[in-house]
């Protein structure tokens, strides 16, 4: 009998951990995905600024005589 309290209570507590691996991992990998997404947006706005900053020097040249 005590064998099978045992093995219950083992198989509960490989559960638990199953379960605390798998939110660690997920918490893990949407921060990676948002760090990511935070890079590609800083990179799309700073392309942004660049080619604004192209434009604006492009017709400041036609302007001149």
């Amino acid at each position: 009998m005590k064998y099978k309290s045992n093995y219950k209570i083992n198989l509960l507590l490989t559960a638990i951990v199953l379960f605390l691996l798998l939110i660690c991992y997920l918490s893990v990998s949407r921060q990676m995905k948002a760090d990511e997404t935070q890079k590609q947006e800083q990179a799309a706005g700073q392309q942004m600024e660049e080619q604004f900053i192209n434009m604006s020097e492009d017709h400041a040249a036609d302007s001149l005589p």
